[in-house]
């Protein structure tokens, strides 16, 4: 049974594969040339102080996360949940939960290598580590992302729309997260609204867990509000999978 469900996963994954060569160029765009400037660029300005890197490579693996969860998959759910998309994955008798990892697997494929790049640079420039914790902050944010990016395109369920609304999110939480600036300095009211945005949690666990002191409100309540918010979006992304409704049922 196992056998026979990873094998419907992997001919999803593999269609999807084929299917992005549509969109090298804005893939190139996404996951690699724009992080990837941002990074050199701040890198050049600050200089390569070990504290610095890794704060800033930390960012780095936020930013492509942000950019495959949120700025592509979002977009690829919302196109499947259009009627005639999902008719048309019926045909392969692969189911909606299925669908939907095959998916998410296929933008974590993506993004992996410069993540572990990014990563064991961090670990290397970084004078106090936890490996452990490193992982561990790095796969909690890929649950996250991936879980936002999912819910988005479910709620949306219209490639158009989502082409129209998922770029403004996308550049909103570039902008409101400290990716590549600090919030040591800021007033100390604009580090509470701050403290709303779950990303900045992400950050913060993730630079944490390589000696890089982050919010004041401590780690524990980090860990608690993106656990709590993660919980939150798988199970409304439950139910709203188990909501949907086509002509030809998918099994």
């Amino acid at each position: 049974m196992l056998k026979v469900i990873n094998a419907k996963i992997l001919t999803t994954l593999s269609i999807e594969m084929k299917s992005l060569r549509l969109y090298s160029y804005h893939m190139f765009f996404t996951l690699f040339l724009i992080p990837s400037s941002y990074i050199i660029i701040n890198m050049l300005n600050q200089g390569f102080i070990k504290d610095q890197v890794g704060f800033l490579l930390t960012g780095f693996i936020v930013t492509i996360m942000i950019g495959a969860f949120i700025s592509m998959l979002s977009l690829r759910v919302s196109n499947l949940m259009e009627a005639e998309v999902l008719e048309l994955y019926s045909t392969i008798i692969v189911n909606k939960t299925q669908l939907i990892i095959a998916l998410v697997l296929n933008y974590l494929v993506l993004s992996i290598p410069q993540i572990i790049i990014a990563g064991i640079l961090a670990v290397v420039y970084s004078t106090q580590v936890n490996v452990l914790k490193f992982i561990f902050s790095i796969i909690l944010a890929g649950i996250f992302f991936a879980s936002i990016g999912v819910f988005i395109g479910l709620v949306i369920k219209n490639k158009y729309k989502a082409s129209g609304i998922v770029p403004y999110i996308n550049i909103i939480f570039l902008v409101i997260t400290p990716i590549y600036y600090r919030l040591d300095n800021m007033n100390r009211y604009f580090v509470y609204l701050y403290s709303i945005n779950p990303i900045v949690h992400i950050l913060n666990i993730m630079r944490e867990s390589i000696g890089i002191k982050g919010l004041n409100s401590g780690i524990t309540l980090s860990y608690g509000y993106i656990i709590i918010l993660c919980a939150f979006l798988l199970k409304s992304i439950y139910k709203k999978v188990n909501n949907i409704y086509i002509l030809e049922k998918l099994i």
